[in-house]
């Protein structure tokens, strides 16, 4: 047993016009745990997309609009759901103060997403003016205790390797998971590894020549349970919403087992 815990959090797309409550009602939940689990060494990995920043959606179409006030505002909900979600731990870890206990000081890390710093780079590659004006410094992540992982930068720890997306190959696009992107995973990267993205979730498993089980694992969406978005249409009955907990994770095997904790029920739980 290796005693490691892995949370992680699909994308989140954090924006004005939707409630960050659910960002709450998860920093309650991972304190509840660590309260009924508190020998777990845990890492708790955002996926990507915390940022929705619907603010530069027009340089994904190749325009050069840019309004900063709207760009703010959208920082100001990212920054408000880090705030919302961190509160119950530093709440926790004031009483453990008080008290002369032990401090829960999870390891944190937030990947780049192509919503976020994607959309950044793409503004500022249509408008060069934008260079030094905007930028991922912006998300405010170490502040807030995370350590940021640039846009398709693998990350690996204890074995499986955490990325937004991985790249077809050539391109810069996404792989084509299709249907069944935890077996699409494997087939390509033939490795233990967790993507975002697509908002679905997905778990496959297979063996290694040496007997090492490998895991693909889609991780779905952290959207609020009554979230629809008009311009998915019918995509929206694929997506998962939710966070995956993997336990006792080492060389890249959960021996712990994969448990899967919908939105809706942190929202029974602490709304």
């Amino acid at each position: 047993m290796s005693n490691n815990t892995h949370i992680i959090i699909g994308d989140a797309h954090a924006r004005p016009d939707i409630s960050s409550r659910r960002f709450t009602w998860l920093g309650q939940f991972i304190v509840d745990y660590h309260k009924t689990n508190p020998t777990e060494n845990i890492t708790i990995i955002d996926m990507g997309d915390w940022e929705d920043m619907p603010s530069l959606s027009s340089y994904d179409k190749g325009t050069k609009s840019y309004e900063g006030r709207r760009y703010k505002r959208d920082l100001e909900a990212a920054w408000e759901a880090r705030e919302r979600f961190v509160s119950p731990i530093l709440g926790y870890n004031n009483s453990q103060r008080r008290n002369k206990a032990k401090l829960f000081s999870p390891q944190m890390y937030a990947l780049g997403g192509n919503h976020f710093e994607g959309r950044i780079k793409r503004a500022i590659e249509c408008s060069p003016l934008l260079d030094g004006t905007i930028g991922v410094a912006d998300g405010r992540h170490a502040e807030y205790g995370w350590d940021y992982v640039p846009f398709k930068e693998p990350l690996t720890i204890d074995g499986i390797t955490y990325v937004h997306y991985w790249q077809a190959n050539g391109t810069a696009q996404p792989i084509a998971t299709g249907k069944y992107p935890g077996q699409v995973l494997l087939r390509e990267k033939h490795c233990s590894t967790v993507v975002g993205h697509n908002h679905k979730l997905d778990i496959a498993s297979s063996l290694a020549g040496d007997g090492r089980r490998m895991w693909g694992i889609s991780a779905g969406c952290f959207l609020d349970p009554d979230q629809h978005e008009d311009y998915a249409g019918q995509n929206n009955k694929d997506w998962w919403k939710g966070i995956l907990i993997i336990k006792d994770v080492k060389a890249g095997e959960i021996d712990g087992g994969i448990h899967i904790i919908p939105s809706n029920r942190l929202k029974e739980k602490y709304e």
